[in-house]
């Protein structure tokens, strides 16, 4: 076989494995915010043990707040350790949460995602900027299988 022949099997054997691998390559999935000055910014969206690890990268961390917007019963019955309830449904959501640290990172979550998906579009206007959403909310943190506190 020709060293041309020999190069061009190679090339289309590396082409070929690098498509397979970047398809393979996991995408974050991400939801479009619009800011205070109306300019939007993305939030990423991660799934359940990606985010157990952001968590743990962030114990201890005073600048990283798992927030849970679900009403005080569902955090009664079982929330992410450490997290801060403030009830989306509430009334006085706005009020509270614009009290909140703008320059900290939230973490938020409600029970599947309808609530936090709202809420990120509450924040942005608000001026947080450093937001990030769990994929599935806790009912897939809890599928996983990973610890809940109560």
């Amino acid at each position: 076989m020709s060293n041309l022949k020999l190069l061009s099997i190679v090339c289309i054997c590396m082409v070929f494995c690098l498509v397979m691998v970047s398809g393979c390559a996991q995408q974050v999935k991400k939801q479009e915010v619009m800011g205070p000055d109306e300019k939007y910014f993305f939030v990423d969206i991660l799934l359940p043990q990606d985010a157990f690890g952001l968590i743990q990268k962030n114990k201890g961390n005073d600048d990283f707040v798992i927030l849970d917007i679900r009403t005080p019963e569902e955090f009664k019955d079982g929330h992410i350790e450490g997290a801060v309830n403030v009830d989306f449904r509430s009334p006085d959501f706005g009020i509270e949460i614009d009290r909140f640290d703008k320059n900290k990172t939230y973490f938020v979550y409600c029970r599947t995602g309808n609530r936090s998906h709202d809420a990120l579009n509450l924040m942005g206007p608000l001026g947080f900027r450093f937001i990030v959403r769990l994929e599935g909310d806790i009912t897939g943190w809890k599928a996983t299988g990973l610890p809940v506190a109560k």
